[in-house]
Parts: C-alpha cells; structure tokens; sequence
C-alpha cells in the first residue's frame, strides 16, 4: 500500500472528497496516477521494439484500465482493448515488426480478454489498421512505426465486491480473472458493467516502457527504459464513462470526462535542456530527443495541416565554461568549436507530427544530417519553446510555450560496447 493512500484515510479522505471533482489534471511525482502515457515506442525492420508494463499498485482492489495505441504523426487511434487487472497485477505487451513488415501489438497475458469465451492474450495487425485509417482519412499522413500509448484507469472495484462475486478470496492471494472479467464484461462487445466501479485511485496505476533492439550483434544490443508519465485527477469516476462505448473508436480523455485544454495546460513548458557528452576528438556520445504532443491534431487539427515551428535563434548550445552559441554563429570558420552546430546555419525545425525528433546525433553517421554538430567539451543544449510559432493552429491556453513531453535517448559507449542507455523525461511544469 503507497504511503499516500495509508495518509489519506477516515475523516480526512471525507474532508477531500468535496474538492476532488475540482481539481485538474496533474502529473504525479511518485509515478502512480489514474492515466499514464507511454510518450513513444518504436517498432521497425530494423529490430527496434517495443515492451510495455502497467502494474496496478493497490492490493487490495481491481483495476479496470484502458489501452489506446496511437500512431506517431497525426495521433490517430490503432487500436484501443480493455485490461482487467486483479489487485497487484501485472500486465506486458510488446509492440514490434515481423516478417510480413507489418507491425504487430500481441500479448499472452490473462490481463487483456477482448474473446467473449474468455481466452486471453490479443494479436492486432497496426499495419492493417493505419492502412484502413489512410483510405478513410486521406489527406493526413500516418505512421504505426513509432507513436505512443496510454493507459486510462475506468474503475476500481473494492475489496468488499471483490468477495462478494468470490466469498474464498483475501487479500494478498490471487483474484481468478475470469471471475473478474465475468463481472464486468458487458452485455454489448463495446460496453463494460462498470455500475459497482469506483473512481481509480491516484496511487493505483504505474508504467513502465522498454524499447529495445533485438539484434544478434552485441554492439546493436541497445535497451532503453522509461516510467511512463502518471497523471492524477483525470476522470471524475466510472459514472463518466458507464454505458458511453468505453471500448469504442478514438475515444480520449475530452469523451470520458477529462479535458484536453487541462493536460495540456500541464505539460506545457517554456524550455526544454538537453545534457550531453564530447571529447577533444570533437565528437559527441549518441543522443536523441524527441517530443510528444498528445492529442494535438487528433482534437484541434482535423485537416492534419498544422504544425509548429522552432527557428535558429530558439536553440542555444552551452559548453562546459558556459560559453554560449546560438545556430548561425559559424564557430567553424574559426576552428574555435563550442559545443554546437558544425554549418553556418541550424536546420528549422518543422515539427509536423505528434512523435517528432528534435534532435539526433550519432557519431557512426558522419555524412548524414544526424552528425551536423562538432564538439569539443559537454554542454547541453537550451530549446526556447516560448518563441514557437503556430502555423496554422490557435490554441486558447494561458501559457506561452509547447504542450510537449521530452524524451532524451543516451547510449554511452565503453569500448565496442554501448552501455548505459537510457531515457529520461522531463515533465516539471513551468509556472504560468
């Protein structure tokens, strides 16, 4: 049991209960949260992959969650399948390309049951279905190679009920699912009985994400962990969701009673650093950082024809003596290198879909655009958000920046080895 759901307990959880439906969407800091967003997975012939895991926390009641898979450029939903979570469950699915050069989401896990005879596990063609999504929507470009998932908690079913549908079960021994998805399944395939639910608890849901590349090499192994980003205060309880198509197409945190303009009222930011590491060889360690918008053309861009843009004097590069170069300052004609761009000018970034790179750097691609900077001590790099143009777009948000979540990639290499790798994410929200 998290040590806030011991704190908030008796008259003191009475005394809350009145401001809860008042608060707004929020990120939460220990990582458990009521909605999580897994903010990008990769999956391609080339190896990369993609695991996912949510776990529910609480041990003493059952999770119903949602999962809804977006692909990367316009953020559109693939697909979206229900998880029945017993208390303290685990669920894990993996999302990669085969053979056939499609791209595939499966799971064996009992956690997920879309089959009215309650066999588990799901096998979901992306490929297939982002094809369907171009005929329907051709003017909009879409990409199941990379895109994002989210995990939306839609009740909680309490220790009480738990041994009402099952008298022979206590607490810390293992709830039968199918008892579970018994209970809950609906009448309808796109309906769930959520009528005994409670609203999901801040604390109940966490998530983490694994992308990796599954190669034979041993200098290809690369893995990359992540904890997904855990909101609280999303939804006002199952009664938003009872009865509405929970299982239904492109449904989002604005139809099951949240509110888009709210999450991205929290992750906007003005500034965004990014850290990394060079050499007298006026080379850089592999970095790579991305960011992701959710929801954006998927609820505001119907034409997918949007965009932002960052131009050269929004990005600053910084060395170790705090030395300072803005794109543009052709430090190379110098041979005085800072820890910046190698050209006269940085490229402008048109950031056009919802998974977008903001920054690539490979030491083993000296020819290509993914090698345009010289280095000759760490730094980091300090991207003005606040100056971002809109084209296209008007938003009506009190905040001056992007609604973005940034995700850096590291690989430090020691010998022939890349070890070490890494994400991270920044989500500190900056003051409005």
């Amino acid at each position: 049991m998290s040590l806030k759901r011991a704190l908030v307990s008796g008259a003191v959880a009475l005394a809350l209960a009145g401001t809860a439906a008042m608060a707004a969407i929020q990120v939460e800091k220990d990582g458990t949260g009521d909605y999580l967003i897994s903010p990008v997975y990769f999956a391609n012939t080339n190896g990369w992959q993609t695991k996912i895991k949510v776990v529910n926390t609480n041990i003493t009641s059952a999770v119903i969650a949602k999962v809804i898979v977006r692909e990367g450029k316009s953020s559109k939903e693939l697909v979206d399948f229900p998880l029945f979570l017993t208390p303290g469950d685990v669920f894990e699915a993996t999302i990669k390309a085969e053979s056939d050069g499609h791209v595939y989401i499966e799971s064996s896990d009992d956690s997920v049951i879309v089959k009215s005879d309650g066999t588990p596990g799901i096998r979901v063609d992306l490929t297939q279905l982002r094809q369907v999504i171009e005929g329907l929507k051709p003017d909009c470009d879409y990409s199941e190679t990379k895109g994002y998932i989210e995990i939306i908690g839609l009740g909680s079913i309490d220790e009480n009920t738990l041994k009402t549908w099952n008298t022979g079960w206590s607490v810390n021994c293992p709830y039968p699912k199918d008892i579970l998805f018994k209970q809950v399944k609906g009448a309808t395939p796109s309906d769930l009985n959520l009528t005994a639910a409670q609203d999901v608890s801040n604390s109940d849901l966490m998530g983490q994400q694994i992308i990796y590349r599954n190669v034979v090499d041993n200098n290809g192994k690369r893995a990359m962990f992540l904890n997904m980003l855990a909101f609280g205060d999303t939804f006002p309880g199952p009664d938003a969701v009872d009865g509405t198509g929970v299982l239904g197409t492109d449904a989002n945190v604005q139809t099951l009673g949240g509110s888009v303009t709210d999450l991205k009222n929290e992750l906007a930011k003005s500034h965004v650093y990014i850290t990394y590491e060079g050499n007298d060889q006026l080379k850089a360690d592999p970095f790579l950082t991305i960011f992701t918008y959710p929801y954006w053309k998927n609820a505001d861009d119907a034409n997918c024809s949007a965009y932002y843009t960052l131009s050269e004097a929004d990005v600053t590069f910084r060395d170790m003596q705090e030395n300072a170069a803005f794109c543009g300052s052709g430090c190379e004609e110098t041979g005085d290198y800072l820890s910046g761009p190698t050209g006269e000018e940085c490229p402008t970034h048109d950031m056009k879909d919802e998974v977008q790179i903001v920054f690539l750097h490979d030491e083993g691609a000296p020819d290509t655009w993914a090698n345009q900077y010289l280095f000759n001590a760490g730094g980091y790099i300090d991207i003005d958000l606040s100056k971002a143009v809109r084209n296209g777009y008007t938003e009506d948000l009190n905040w001056q920046g992007l609604p973005v979540i940034p995700t850096t990639f590291y690989a430090k290499k020691v010998g022939d080895l890349y070890l070490n790798n890494h994400l991270y994410n920044q989500y500190r929200k900056d003051p409005k």
